[in-house]
């Protein structure tokens, strides 16, 4: 059986376990403990506990058991023999991923993050856009994963040239008015050459202070996000960044609320479906972040909310539904690892 380590980041369930207990576990935690008359059910504590626990147990033991298959650790395989072919392909994939935001952006004729009220028009500029917007973005994160994975064997040109596509697919991105895809790139970039570093391949783990310093980068950003935008470092703007780390919490509150209110209707894994044809472009189609936001009558700027893993469990079947949920999500994560590490 696998030994639960969440330093081996590499591991879907692994990486999924740190961003869940990250933004979702310490928020249910810290008012669990300290805010008790916060006014919040106490099934939603039992649905968080539950899908974390069926995940890891279906990741790390279910899953290996019923495949017959030995768990073993992630590690990164350097590319070493297909450098050319990876940096050509990656090259490809960011341009046509270009191309289709180049599409969407002479399709309405400006780039929203530069218009005056970018917090609205960025919703209604992108309707009709979503898939173009999605399949684009999709292509040049890829792109971009298979140039920083060959970024240790390049020379101090293809250096500064693959920093120079990261900063053009940073802004394309941005362009859409949303600053989130974009970070996230720039992110997912810096973090794949953390892992073809000698020091990773080495350990094969991340160490507690690039922990930390991660960490303190977020904040750090965080802070200059609200100093950009002119407001002080006061109580409030300290509240104001805790809750960017506690909104999912509040989102699947809200979620198990309406559910047993009424307000929510069972979707019976429709939504699952819904959000499929919704990611494809010419297809019409809805995500459930979006209509959970008109059912729940939220009002904020951005085209729907955080459902939440536990979140999409729930509102598709009640407890049976977080459970099969997260069954089904433990599994592929490590059937994901046993057809790509084998």
């Amino acid at each position: 059986m696998r030994k639960i380590r969440f330093q081996d980041i590499l591991h879907p369930a692994m990486f999924f376990s740190c961003f869940y207990i990250f933004f979702i576990g310490f928020s249910a935690l810290y008012h669990w403990v300290f805010l008790p008359d916060f006014n919040i059910e106490t099934v939603t504590y039992f649905i968080i506990l539950l899908y974390i626990t069926v995940f890891l147990l279906s990741s790390n033991f279910f899953t290996p058991l019923l495949l017959s298959y030995k768990p073993r650790k992630i590690k990164f395989i350097h590319p070493k023999k297909n450098i050319k072919k990876t940096s050509v392909l990656g090259i490809i994939l960011v341009f046509f991923g270009a191309l289709f935001h180049l599409y969407y952006y002479f399709s309405i004729g400006f780039l929203p993050i530069f218009h005056d009220e970018v917090a609205n028009v960025r919703v209604t500029a992108k309707q009709g856009f979503g898939g173009v917007v999605l399949l684009g973005g999709g292509a040049i994160y890829a792109g971009m994963i298979m140039l920083s994975s060959c970024f240790m064997s390049y020379g101090k040109i293809g250096k500064v040239a693959t920093f120079l596509i990261l900063g053009a697919s940073v802004f394309i991105i941005s362009g859409v008015g949303f600053r989130g895809p974009a970070a996230y790139l720039a992110l997912v970039f810096f973090l794949n050459i953390y892992f073809t570093s000698n020091d990773y391949l080495r350990k094969n783990k991340i160490s507690h202070k690039h922990v930390v310093l991660g960490f303190v980068f977020v904040l750090f950003l965080s802070i200059l996000d609200r100093l950009r935008h002119g407001y002080g470092l006061s109580v409030d703007g300290v509240l104001q960044i805790l809750w960017a780390m506690t909104v999912n919490f509040y989102n699947l509150i809200d979620i198990v609320a309406g559910m047993e209110k009424g307000d929510i209707d069972y979707y019976y894994g429709s939504s699952i479906i819904n959000d499929f044809f919704a990611a494809l472009p010419l297809l019409d189609g809805q995500f459930l972040g979006v209509e959970l936001k008109v059912l729940l009558q939220k009002e904020f700027s951005g085209d729907g909310m955080t459902v939440t893993a536990p979140g999409e469990g729930f509102v598709n079947g009640g407890w049976v539904g977080v459970v099969f949920h997260a069954f089904l999500l433990g599994a592929l994560s490590e059937i994901i690892v046993m057809v790509t590490v084998a």
